[in-house]
């Protein structure tokens, strides 16, 4: 677990800066103190100027963002992949990197009902979370742990599948009782978050007064500046920073240079 303070310093880095992270260190050497990896810069957003961000070092921006804290320890960081595209300026190789840590098993990858994308955790953080989970009895999460974290990329899993690496009924029962599966239909089952319930209830608090706001804001618009500065009781348990980049990946508000600053304007 890296220290708090390096978390906040990386938290409060705007994007444009994290470019400086990557001449120092691979963000995954520095979490996971992995051999240091010439990173990857992509191309230049020619609409802005800004230096290319990319995604292994946006991955870790939005983890470095994410205060398990204010859940108890009980969430893991969870990134939407609309976030990275906020930063990201290659779309298209924010989801081969994804595919790329996917099968490398360093990331897992998670599907929100009402949602219309995945979500994204890294491995170590959900292995964590299931260890830390008090209502699965051990030996069944161990378990879970090896054969459908370590040995699985796949998001479902259905009751054939389940019965081949020996979970029977109660299992099952138990597992989905602790948060670690939920149901997708008869007979088959989604790879779940513990408290993923709690999170997705903070999350679209969140959004929604972010959104309010520059709504009811003169003309649909705000400047970024004014907009941090707001005490929004909602967006405080995922923070300010955490909702703007999903609104903004989400392109759920436009960003526009200006001689005041960054303004935000309504665009749904």
């Amino acid at each position: 677990m890296f220290a708090r303070s390096v978390q906040e310093n990386l938290a409060e880095m705007p994007p444009r800066s994290l470019k400086m992270i990557m001449k120092r260190s691979n963000p995954r050497a520095m979490f996971y103190g992995k051999r240091q990896k010439k990173a990857a810069m992509h191309e230049e957003n020619s609409a802005s100027g800004d230096d290319a961000v990319d995604t292994d070092t946006a991955l870790a921006f939005f983890r470095s963002m994410f205060n398990s804290a204010k859940f108890n320890d009980r969430v893991p960081p969870i990134i939407f992949k609309h976030q990275l595209y906020s930063v990201v300026n290659n779309r298209t190789q924010v989801d081969r990197d994804i595919n790329r840590l996917q099968e490398k098993k360093e990331i897992k990858l998670f599907h929100f009902d009402d949602e219309s994308e995945n979500c994204l955790v890294f491995t170590e953080d959900y292995k964590k979370c299931l260890r830390n989970s008090e209502h699965c009895p051990h030996d069944i999460t161990e378990k879970f742990i090896s054969v459908l974290v370590d040995g699985s990329t796949d998001l479902t899993f259905n009751k054939t599948t389940m019965s081949s690496w020996g979970f029977q009924e109660k299992d099952i029962t138990k597992l989905l009782h602790s948060g670690l599966l939920t149901v997708r239909d008869i007979g088959s089952w989604w790879l779940a978050i513990p408290g993923a319930g709690i999170f997705m209830k903070c999350y679209r608090k969140g959004r929604d007064a972010m959104l309010r706001t520059i709504r009811t804001s003169r003309r649909k618009e705000i400047l970024m500046q004014e907009l941090e500065g707001r005490k929004l009781q909602a967006v405080e348990p995922l923070g300010m920073k955490y909702h703007l980049y999903d609104i903004l990946g989400a392109e759920h508000v436009i960003k526009i240079q200006t001689t005041s600053g960054v303004l935000l304007r309504y665009d749904m």
